[in-house]
């Protein structure tokens, strides 16, 4: 993973890291390490992976942590956490919006002093999500927010500077999206939900190479 990090590098661009913070996979190779009473309930379409309790900071922590120093030896700029507004999902505990401020803001702070960004992962939910945790974001990554006609929702990066990284995977019209998208302004593509790697089209903010 290393070498590809300095490919990217090489490139002129940035890397960010996937970490599911949120939820528990199976596959992962600390899977075992997750006390059993953190997780919940199976999270839908993905009967791999479980919801975590994410009151419980304390247990959570060192796990998350190594994750986070791993993408920091690979070479990343920064960490986009996924499942990290699980608040509003069945997780099988009684999360609620403060829950979610106070565990995503310990991890953008173990980001942050290991050197690394923090991308928030979606997070629109019709409520003070969104503008509570960008003044500890880096930047976002939203997924269909196109689609769904919810991006505006996401005005607080907008308003301050900060990366937006949107991905569709509906074939939406590239000309009307981009047009959308770069006044905005952020940054958008067409992919496969696969996401396997083939972007039928993309598009950036004027003076802004692809991250």
């Amino acid at each position: 993973m290393a070498a590809l990090v300095a490919k990217i590098h090489a490139q002129g661009s940035h890397a960010i890291c996937y970490v599911e913070t949120g939820g528990w996979e199976n596959y992962r190779p600390d899977a075992g390490q997750y006390p059993k009473s953190v997780l919940g309930n199976p999270i839908s379409g993905y009967p791999d992976e479980r919801y975590v309790d994410i009151r419980r900071w304390g247990a959570l922590a060192p796990l998350l942590e190594a994750r986070f120093k791993q993408c920091k030896a690979e070479g990343f700029d920064g960490a986009e956490t996924d499942i990290d507004d699980s608040y509003t999902d069945s997780t099988g505990f009684p999360l609620t919006l403060q829950d979610e401020v106070t565990f995503d803001t310990e991890v953008a702070k173990a980001l942050h002093a290991l050197g690394l960004a923090w991308f928030l992962k979606n997070g629109i939910n019709d409520d003070a999500f969104i503008a509570d945790m960008e003044p500890w974001a880096d930047g976002t990554v939203n997924e269909q927010c196109w689609q769904y006609a919810e991006c505006s929702q996401l005005g607080p990066f907008a308003k301050a500077g900060k990366p937006i990284l949107n991905v569709e995977y509906q074939n939406l019209p590239r000309p009307a999206t981009c047009k959308q998208a770069l006044a905005f302004p952020m940054a958008t593509m067409h992919t496969d939900v696969n996401l396997d790697g083939q972007i039928a089209w993309a598009c950036w903010p004027k003076g802004k190479a692809a991250q």
